[in-house]
């Protein structure tokens, strides 16, 4: 399983970003793409159009009159390994929601929910998601589900030292 970061570039600067110990713990299997309104990543593009890749992006927040999407929405933990690649959309919940608004490949992607999750311990933002997860505790989620079980181990306790240095 391969995670790409599509990360707004505020993230970038932020000391609080969650992404960058992700980045770090998983190397290899963990990409950051700078996320550009008018110039979208083409390996990214790639992906999606090859449906190996899906965006996780939680159902509720999806618009309601984008019904005709060719994207699929994957309900079922099951579904997890019909994807090569996580696309994890790494930006505060205002920023998540515009970058999905102003991209229709990614509104035109196949997409994946995490349901039933421990709500989050990232207390660093506010004004965020009712019952939302940092990047990093998505992807420690995802590694759970998948069965990777010492990789998510690994990632929690780092995010959990990570989270725990931060100022409040």
């Amino acid at each position: 399983m391969k995670f790409i970061l599509l990360t707004h570039e505020r993230e970038l600067e932020k000391k609080n970003n969650t992404g960058a110990v992700v980045r770090g713990i998983l190397k290899g299997d963990c990409e950051l793409v700078v996320w550009k309104r008018r110039e979208p990543d083409e390996s990214l593009l790639s992906l999606l159009a090859r449906q190996q890749a899906a965006v996780l992006f939680p159902r509720e927040e999806l618009p309601t009159q984008n019904t005709d999407s060719p994207g699929t929405y994957q309900p079922d933990p099951q579904c997890l390994f019909s994807y090569t690649h996580y696309v994890i959309l790494d930006a505060t919940w205002q920023q998540a929601k515009k970058m999905y608004r102003q991209s229709p490949y990614l509104q035109q992607a196949d997409k994946f929910s995490l349901d039933n999750v421990t709500p989050s311990t990232f207390v660093r933002r506010g004004n965020q998601l009712k019952g939302g997860l940092c990047t990093a505790e998505c992807v420690i989620e995802l590694l759970e589900l998948a069965g990777e079980s010492e990789s998510a181990s690994e990632l929690a306790y780092h995010y959990e030292a990570f989270n725990r240095a931060l100022p409040s």
